[in-house]
């Protein structure tokens, strides 16, 4: 299994437009091949995400979308 960690300092409209538009979200993130499962926290006005794929070219895929 593959990870990509993504971290967003100050992204407090960034965490608003991903929690109004979660199904698109989801939709875009598991549609790549290999998708096991996606998380995102917020943090005040911080994001972290953590997408997992069962291999590369899905964590590459997912870091290109």
């Amino acid at each position: 299994m593959y990870a990509t960690i993504r971290r967003y300092k100050n992204a407090g409209a960034l965490a608003d437009a991903m929690s109004s538009q979660k199904d698109e979200v989801k939709k875009l993130i598991s549609g790549v091949s290999g998708f096991v499962n996606y998380y995102a926290t917020r943090d005040g006005g911080n994001v972290t995400s953590v997408s997992i794929y069962n291999d590369k070219a899905g964590c590459d895929e997912s870091t290109r979308l």
